[in-house]
C-alpha cells in the first residue's frame, strides 16, 4: 500500500524533471510575472492526496507586496483540481487512492505521469502568456474547468492592459462603451466595494433573523442543533448552503476529546470543518451585475435567503424537536463522515465500546479520518496519532 511520503518523493522527481522549483508540498514555474503551480493536497474524503493546479499573477494580487512566493493556494488567481482534468484518463472516485492494490495505484500514477507529460503540461505552459488568459480555458476538449477568484471583467482589463504595456501602447478599453484606462484602473476598488455592500447586506439582514455572521458563514442555534448558512462566493453571488449538526458533535470533538488543541468560539463551528454537518439545502444564486450592487438589491436578495433559512429550520425542528433521538441519513455524507458522525453519536450515548471497535477498524485499514489536518504541530508535519486514535483514546479514558 502506497503512503504519504512515497507519493510526495515520486512527485518532487518527477516535477523538477519537467523544470518546476519546489517549496515545501508545492511545484511552480516561473514566467514573469506569471506562475504556474501544483500542490499536494491531503484528501479528507478518501485515504489518499489530490493536486491542485492553477495561476498566480504577482502583479493582480490584491494582497500585500510580501505575500509569500509561490502562494498559498487560496490567493492563487485561478485553480482546479487535477482530477478534473483527467477525468476519463484517472477515473474520478479512484484518483490517487493509497488503498488502492500496489499494482492499482501504480497504473494510477503512471497514467498521471503520461498524460501530465504529453497533454497537461504542455498546455498549462502555453498559457504562460497574457495573450492567452483573453480566452482561457479555450481548447483542451473542455475538461479544464477553472476557479476565478476574480471578477472576469475586470482581470479581461488587466490582461489587456498588461499586453498593450509590453507593445509600448496605451491601453483604452475597446468594448462599447470604450471606457477609458482611468476608469478601469478602478475596477480593483469597485470589486471590493460591492463585496463590502453584500458582506454589510448579510449581516444586516442576518441578524433580523437572528443569526451571527463570521467571514462568509452565518449561524444560529436552536433547540441543542447548530444551523448555518455558508456563502460560496465565485466571485460574486454563485451559491448558498444550509447546514445543520447537532450541537453535541462540536462539544464531543472540540471541548472533550479536543481534536483542536485550542478553546473554539461557535462561529469557529461555522468556518472551521469541525463536526459532520447534513445539508438541508443549495440555492444557486445568479450573478450580479456591476450596476445591480446596491444595498437595497443585496438586502432583498439576502432577505429570500434568510427566510428560506427559517422555512427549512422549522420544518427540520418539526421532524427532529429531540436532539437525543436525532438520527441522520447517512446517504448525504462521505464515507469519513458518515463513519465520524457515528462515532459521535455513540459517544453522545456513552457506546464507548462500540465506539473503540469501530475506530479501532478504521485504524487498522490506515485510516486517519478527515481532520487529521487539524493535528499538525508548529513544523508542518502531521502528528502520528491519527483522529481515530484520538477518539479510542478518549473512549478508553470513559468506559
Amino acid at each position: 500500500m502506497a503512503n504519504k511520503d512515497e507519493a510526495l518523493k515520486e512527485l518532487s522527481s518527477f516535477f523538477k524533471e519537467h523544470g518546476f522549483n519546489e517549496k515545501g508540498e508545492t511545484w511552480y514555474i516561473q514566467k514573469g510575472n506569471i506562475y504556474l503551480l501544483c500542490e499536494y493536497l491531503e484528501g479528507y474524503t478518501l485515504h489518499g492526496f489530490y493536486l491542485n493546479l492553477g495561476y498566480f499573477f504577482s502583479n493582480y494580487s490584491e494582497k500585500e507586496s510580501h505575500l509569500e512566493i509561490p502562494p498559498k493556494d487560496c490567493d492563487w488567481t485561478v485553480s482546479f483540481r487535477l482530477h478534473e482534468v483527467l477525468f476519463n484518463e484517472l477515473h474520478l472516485d479512484k484518483a490517487f487512492d493509497f488503498d488502492l492494490s500496489e499494482d492499482e495505484f501504480r497504473k494510477v500514477m503512471d497514467r498521471f505521469k503520461s498524460c501530465f507529460d504529453s497533454r497537461i503540461l504542455p498546455y498549462l505552459l502555453s498559457k504562460m502568456n497574457y495573450e492567452a488568459f483573453l480566452d482561457f480555458p479555450c481548447g483542451f476538449e473542455e475538461c479544464l474547468p477553472p476557479c476565478y477568484k476574480f471578477h472576469k471583467k475586470d482581470f479581461e482589463h488587466y490582461i489587456k492592459k498588461a499586453i498593450a504595456e509590453q507593445s509600448g501602447k496605451k491601453y483604452v478599453f475597446d468594448g462599447s462603451n470604450k471606457q477609458s484606462p482611468s476608469k478601469t484602473s478602478t475596477a480593483s476598488k469597485s470589486a471590493k466595494e460591492n463585496k463590502k455592500i453584500d458582506n454589510e447586506a448579510r449581516l444586516k439582514i442576518g441578524n433580523q433573523y437572528g443569526f451571527k455572521q463570521a467571514s462568509d458563514c452565518n449561524w444560529i442555534v436552536k433547540e441543542k442543533y447548530f444551523f448555518y448558512i455558508r456563502y460560496n462566493q465565485y466571485p460574486y453571488f454563485d451559491n448558498v448552503e444550509f447546514y445543520v449538526k447537532p450541537c453535541y458533535f462540536d462539544d464531543i470533538l472540540l471541548d472533550e476529546i479536543n481534536i483542536w488543541e485550542m478553546k473554539s468560539t461557535p462561529s469557529d463551528r461555522a468556518i472551521v470543518v469541525s463536526a459532520p454537518s447534513f445539508l438541508l439545502s443549495r440555492t444557486d444564486l445568479p450573478p450580479q451585475k456591476g450596476d445591480d450592487f446596491s444595498a437595497e438589491s443585496h438586502e432583498r436578495a439576502w432577505l429570500g435567503i434568510f427566510m428560506k433559512a427559517q422555512q427549512l429550520i422549522d420544518v427540520f425542528l418539526s421532524q427532529n424537536h429531540d436532539v437525543d433521538s436525532f438520527a441522520f441519513e447517512s446517504s448525504g455524507l462521505s464515507s469519513d463522515d458518515n463513519d465520524l458522525a457515528s462515532m459521535l453519536q455513540m459517544l453522545h450515548h456513552h457506546q464507548y465500546e462500540d465506539v473503540i471497535a469501530l475506530a479501532t477498524s478504521l485504524v487498522e485499514k490506515g485510516k486517519k479520518g478527515y481532520l487529521s489536518w487539524l493535528r499538525y504541530d508548529e513544523s508542518g508535519a502531521l502528528k502520528s496519532k491519527s483522529l481515530y486514535d484520538y477518539v479510542i483514546e478518549y473512549s478508553r479514558s470513559k468506559a
